[in-house]
């Protein structure tokens, strides 16, 4: 997403949301193969938060995490959105971060 619109990604580690146990999972080294060949792919482009675990990493760059289920609008609109999409049947829905101005990279924030 970032590659593709040139901008750069700001995302709230901790708005991301996770199935239940997939953290429990992911520090007991339970992930995929493609999560590290992912981290492999576009590390360079990505800055992590001091202090972010590697199993925490290993979840976020799973492929089944990836495509689809991002989302991106005009800021003011991204709450309703994310609502709408909740009353539609996915509880899961979230605002988890913004879209700046910047070279193509991604930033995981605190």
């Amino acid at each position: 997403m970032a590659r593709g619109s040139a901008c750069a990604l700001v995302i709230s580690d901790q708005e991301v949301p996770v199935f239940a146990q997939a953290s429990s999972l992911a520090e007991q080294g339970f992930f995929t193969g493609a999560s590290r060949r992912n981290w492999a792919s576009y590390s360079e482009a990505v800055r992590l938060h001091e202090g972010m675990p590697e199993w925490r990493r290993d979840l976020l760059t799973d492929p089944q995490t990836s495509g689809g289920l991002l989302i991106a609008c005009e800021r003011r609109s991204a709450a309703a959105l994310a609502e709408t999409i909740v009353v539609s049947g996915y509880p899961s829905a979230k605002v988890i971060g913004c879209v700046e101005r910047g070279r193509a990279a991604v930033a995981i924030e605190e």
